[in-house]
């Protein structure tokens, strides 16, 4: 083996060896100071330092251990170092990438199941690979939600790479360079690269690399490496990096899925706050928001308070806003309750929808009894608490209901939706609400004929109405529901 090449962490790969180490207390270095082994550190009461050097003298590391085993450790160390260079036969370049898989497999599959964050991960991952490579800086960035490169984790020659905001926006437009390319970005030799006179002279560096980190296809995050102090970027250390991006891909991968699905979870938590809880299912699984409806038979309520206009005048803005939170909280808790789908709140006014987005079972008799409950909870819960904050004068709530054929889906345009309905089927049912009085609920032919005998009978018909828009007369079956 040529031992110009020779870095200790190569022996310190040996399990044997590793195993031997660990019955004493120690501290076990590189040439470069970056620690390979600790044990017991607190142990080390009469420390002394251990010189470790190839047979050409080379100084390879530091073995930091007790005055009493200095003699037995050195020997053995020694020992074992004569051992692994008489022993190697693999080719240099092609040792130092199994090595350097088989360490970072285990670094990050032992630190991911003991449950170690990415960021620890990786700083460990990034000590890992400035020692093997002698590299001055190795930086990690992940993709973030708005498809921009964040830092996660580096190390420069001053120390943790946060604390060198030069070094890291060096890092960051290199990286940017392979995210954008899909591939690697190389510099042998910035003063004569092609690559390096792309930036305009921004970059400092005197040779880099920078690879994209894909995970099923999508780029998921970048590393960047920057100069190798040994020469620069060979043929033989792009493949052994290539040798463990797959393993970082996984790694990164997976806290990415997670990160993901739990932007997922806290956007349909705040979604749901201004969208139906159904509609937002719709979207999660439907995974597209494209344009486009279909027709199907839906059934449409509104309601809306009676004399609203005039009770709200005179009122300070915010109880204004209050009282109409109150009353949407007891809507909503009885829309959810009969599985309705909340289309929208304008005003004082409530829209909802059934069998969307999907087919439900009787959605009539839902949309009925979900009308009735919200005309006991208005004289039983609304009125009382108005009354409570200073509106003396009574009011009750007008309701419509009327099924057909709507147009379901997604309608606007490109940069904003809504999924709605249209149709003269919900241009009736707010026909047959502004009709209806305070306490009513107006229920269309069609919707009576599917809930007749599955509710009260109704308190009076309403025939020849003529609604605004319509030519052709229409009957309403009416309800009053007692509380």
């Amino acid at each position: 083996m040529n031992t110009e090449n020779f870095h200790l962490i190569y022996l310190y790969q040996d399990t044997r060896f590793q195993n031997f180490l660990s019955q004493f207390p120690h501290k076990l270095s590189d040439q470069m100071g970056n620690p390979l082994s600790t044990l017991s550190e607190e142990f080390l009461t009469n420390e002394v330092d251990h010189e470790i050097s190839l047979p050409d003298k080379k100084s390879v590391g530091t073995l930091s251990c007790n005055q009493e085993d200095l003699a037995f450790l050195s020997t053995y160390v020694e020992h074992e170092l004569k051992r692994f260079l008489d022993a190697e036969t693999l080719p240099y370049y092609e040792k130092i990438a199994l090595l350097l898989q088989e360490d970072i497999e285990g670094l990050f599959f032992s630190l991911t199941e003991s449950g170690t964050q990415l960021k620890k991960i990786l700083e460990r991952t990034a000590y890992l690979l400035k020692s093997v490579l002698l590299l001055e800086t190795v930086v990690f960035f992940s993709l973030d939600e708005d498809s921009s490169l964040r830092l996660v984790a580096g190390i420069s020659p001053e120390g943790p790479l946060r604390e060198n905001p030069d070094v890291q926006d060096e890092a960051l437009r290199i990286a940017l360079h392979a995210f954008k390319n899909r591939g690697p970005t190389i510099c042998h030799d910035a003063e004569k690269d092609e690559v390096a006179r792309s930036f305009q002279n921004r970059i400092k560096s005197k040779n880099f690399a920078s690879f994209p980190i894909l995970f099923n296809g999508e780029i998921i995050g970048a590393l960047c490496l920057l100069n190798k102090l040994d020469h620069g970027f060979e043929s033989e250390d792009l493949n052994t990096i290539q040798r463990f991006l797959p393993v970082l891909s996984q790694v990164m991968g997976t806290t990415y899925i997670e990160t993901s699905m739990e932007s997922i979870r806290k956007t349909s938590s705040h979604l749901s706050r201004y969208l139906s809880k159904r509609i937002v299912k719709n979207i999660e699984l439907a995974g597209s928001g494209e344009l486009g409806g279909v027709q199907k038979h839906v059934v449409v309520l509104f309601s809306d308070i009676r004399s609203f206009t005039s009770l709200s005048e005179g009122l300070n803005p915010s109880l204004l806003v209050s009282l109409l939170n109150y009353y949407f909280d007891k809507m909503g808790t009885i829309i959810e309750k009969y599985k309705g789908t909340l289309d929208k709140l304008v005003g004082d006014l409530v829209m909802v929808v059934w069998n969307i987005p999907n087919d439900q079972p009787d959605p009539e008799f839902l949309a009925v009894k979900t009308a009735v409950e919200m005309q006991k909870v208005v004289k039983r819960d609304v009125v009382p608490y108005w009354k409570d904050q200073g509106v003396a004068h009574p009011f009750g709530v007008g309701i419509g209901i009327n099924s057909g054929p709507a147009v379901v889906g997604n309608l606007g345009s490109s940069h904003f939706m809504n999924y709605t309905v249209i149709g003269d089927t919900i241009n009736t049912a707010q026909r047959l609400e502004a009709k209806a009085g305070a306490g009513e609920i107006w229920l269309s032919d069609s919707v009576w004929k599917k809930v007749d005998g599955k509710v009260p009978k109704a308190d009076r018909i309403e025939q020849n109405i003529q609604l605004k828009g319509k030519e052709k007369a229409a009957t309403a079956h009416v309800l009053i529901p007692k509380w």
